[in-house]
């Protein structure tokens, strides 16, 4: 009776704790399910999410802006194509939502005549989300007659003027979801499977093969998940066992279904295998626990390990993906007031914002880099929270101190009940783009001034002319009555009349420009320097400034296009003024103008001013286009590229140093042949003051 009375508070107590081991395993077996469908949802997510940031970069081709360039589009489309063993498709909006464009480098050239109006139909959820929410969407599993398989497509809007005119889709076959499911390191006697929106199997890791794509789930798995986001179920499989599912959807492909599933059986084993190894445990109570901590420890971080090494190679797949793109592109977690946290950041970082990867901080972004006059990334976040998408344009400092010139596109994910969100996006480098743009606008209005310059000089000849005729008239009439007084102050109007009639003779042929099509003739840079005197001399001696000139004697010659020659030498003596009445107004002012022959056949006309010379930064890009050191209203940074052109076409050079005072431009043209050899032209001689 004593054994007896002492065993039964015994055997209650083990009772209890068979239980409560029982229950506590199949709660820890559940919970390692559930974390399991939840990387494997997120593997899922990624790879969505990848194809959806190349589908919507894609989208933002230029060729498919009006008048579309299909063809053009369809080269273009298949390379990238070719990343997800697909093909790319272009949709017009509703009702009819016609093909437009297929670029399909790995299938037959027939698939568009596949595209029917049944395959039309069964993208007709997702192309309504895509038109009537602006969203990107991702179909179910459908067939194409043409095709040995089922295919997959993710669509997203093609935006014009802030809506969607059109729909591309970027299809790819069911092996895609098989690849995720073999990267997975599931545990022991695990099984999972990807389901669409219809509750059709894409992959499952029994089916290595793909031949059960298509297959509906059993009719009690649609009415355990239906309105469920993520749990635990338990029914039968295709064997007819029980087994233990757990269901996750991800976040891209909400009506899409991952589950990750093991037998009951199996779990209803194990757990008494513990029971086993707990009733052993009685007979050496501190050991037994001891072991069963240590391996529940061991067990668990093992699975945490299998996870995070599964999340880690899937991260490096899309990674790698991206970096061949032409873009940044980045997923952000973003709060309502703007403050975000980044979740994924890639592609070619470095290629498109001429900084490496490190040198962003994952939460600060690229804040510090921005131009201090430019929005920051959280107005763009908070206008793609509230519209659904927002772009803008900004400045990124590159390590050289220059500017380059990003676009940002950012296109809302989803939307949270507390008014945050997730927002996906892309940075491109526009910077060509912008010059281009710079470029054409500058040509026009220079070629406005030329015309309006040719169209003045026309106007003032008629009028100075009759000035000068109407001074004639008067000197002959003042002759006979003797006013010698009158007589000289009538020829200083008509001089005076006939010097501007020179002048704006001048500008008419300089605003006309030369003949592309005419042979280099002998020039003597004489000419070139009292013709450019002509329009600017009064704008230097306004300033002040000196300038000397030695151009030899005689002045030497050069072959070449007096017009050009004169446009060149008009820029550097204009941009020399500028750099000098920059300087302190006690300080030397002064320009000189020295030509010398040599090396043989050559001449070399240098140029050197007193302005302080050119910046170091800017000098390696002194001859490049909109590369200026003067104020954003005060020069276009057109000037130096146009001379070097101009030179280079005559058979020239331009170069520049900084000399003791200032700039020195060096310029190198053919030397013209001497005249009926005459007056040797390397006699040096002096300096003129003008």
């Amino acid at each position: 009776m004593l054994a007896i009375g002492a065993l039964l508070p015994l055997g209650a107590f083990s009772g209890v704790m068979t239980f409560e081991t029982l229950r506590s395993y199949q709660a820890a077996d559940e919970a390692r399910l559930r974390e399991t469908a939840r990387a494997l949802a997120a593997a899922v997510d990624a790879q969505f999410a990848a194809m959806m940031l190349t589908a919507t970069a894609i989208s933002e081709s230029s060729y498919l802006d009006p008048p579309a360039d299909i063809a053009a589009f369809e080269r273009s489309a298949a390379r990238q194509a070719a990343h997800f063993e697909g093909w790319i498709a272009v949709l017009s909006g509703p009702p009819e939502h016609r093909l437009l464009a297929v670029s399909a480098p790995r299938v037959n050239r027939e698939v568009p005549a596949a595209l029917s109006a049944d395959v039309v139909a069964s993208l007709a959820e997702p192309m309504a989300d895509v038109f009537g929410r602006g969203l990107p969407a991702v179909s179910d599993l459908f067939t194409v007659a043409e095709l040995p398989h089922a295919i997959i497509a993710v669509i997203v809007p093609v935006d014009r003027e802030h809506a969607p005119r059109q729909a591309l889709g970027l299809a790819f076959g069911p092996e895609l979801m098989r690849r995720i499911l073999a990267r997975q390191d599931l545990p022991g006697g695990t099984f999972a499977a990807i389901a669409d929106g219809r509750l059709r199997i894409v992959a499952h890791t029994m089916d290595p093969n793909g031949e059960r794509a298509g297959a509906e789930a059993p009719d009690w798995v649609r009415g355990a998940i239906a309105g469920r986001q993520r749990g635990i179920i338990i029914g039968p499989g295709w064997s007819g066992r029980d087994n233990i599912y757990a269901m996750e959807r991800p976040m891209t492909a909400p009506g899409w279904t991952v589950v990750v599933a093991r037998p009951a059986s199996e779990q209803a084993q194990a757990a008494w295998r513990v029971i086993g190894w707990l009733a052993l445990g009685f007979l050496a109570f501190g050991l037994g626990l001891a072991a069963l901590a240590w391996a529940g420890r061991r067990e668990a971080l093992k699975d945490v390990q299998r996870q995070a090494e599964a999340l880690r190679r899937g991260r490096e797949q899309v990674e790698r993906l991206h970096g061949g793109l032409p873009a940044v592109l980045f997923l952000r977690e973003v709060a309502a007031d703007g403050t975000s946290r980044l979740l994924y950041r890639g592609g070619a970082i470095e290629a498109v914002t001429g900084w490496p990867p490190e040198a962003f901080p994952r939460e600060d972004g690229m804040a510090e880099q921005t131009h201090p006059e430019d929005p920051r990334v959280e107005a763009l976040l908070r206008e793609s929270l509230r519209s659904g998408s927002a772009e803008q344009e900004w400045r990124l400092r590159q390590p050289d101190g220059s500017w380059r010139w990003m676009r940002t596109h950012c296109r809302r994910l989803a939307l949270r009940p507390d008014g945050g969100g997730d927002i996906v996006g892309y940075i491109l480098n526009v910077t060509a783009e912008r010059e281009a743009r710079g470029r054409a606008l500058t040509s026009a209005r220079l070629a406005s001034l030329g015309e309006m310059a040719a169209g003045l000089a026309h106007e003032l000849k008629q009028p100075l002319q009759a000035i000068s005729l109407a001074a004639e008239n008067a000197q002959f009439a003042s002759a006979s009555l003797g006013a010698p007084e009158l007589n000289r102050r009538l020829e200083r109007i008509i001089g005076q009349a006939q010097r501007a009639g020179d002048i704006i003779e001048h500008l008419r042929r300089f605003a006309r420009g030369a003949d592309d099509r005419a042979a280099p003739s002998a020039v003597g840079l004489d000419q070139v320097a009292e013709g450019v005197l002509a329009m600017i001399g009064h704008s230097l001696r306004d300033q002040e400034i000196e300038i000397g000139i030695d151009l030899g004697t005689p002045p030497l010659r050069v072959l070449g296009d007096r017009i050009g020659l004169e446009q060149v030498l008009t820029n550097l003596l204009l941009n020399a003024r500028d750099a000098i009445i920059q300087q302190p107004f006690d300080a030397r002012r002064a320009i000189a103008i020295t030509a010398t022959a040599g090396p043989p056949g050559r001449v070399t006309l240098r140029i050197a001013d007193t302005g302080g010379g050119i910046p170091a930064q800017v000098m390696p890009r002194i001859f490049e286009p909109f590369v200026t050191t003067k104020e954003l209203e005060k020069g276009t940074g057109l000037g130096l590229a146009v001379c070097h052109g101009l030179l280079a076409s005559m058979g020239g050079s331009i170069a520049v140093e900084n000399g003791t005072e200032g700039a020195v431009f060096t310029l190198t043209l053919p030397a013209a042949p001497e005249e009926g050899g005459g007056a040797d032209q390397t006699a040096p001689g002096n300096p003129v003051k003008a």
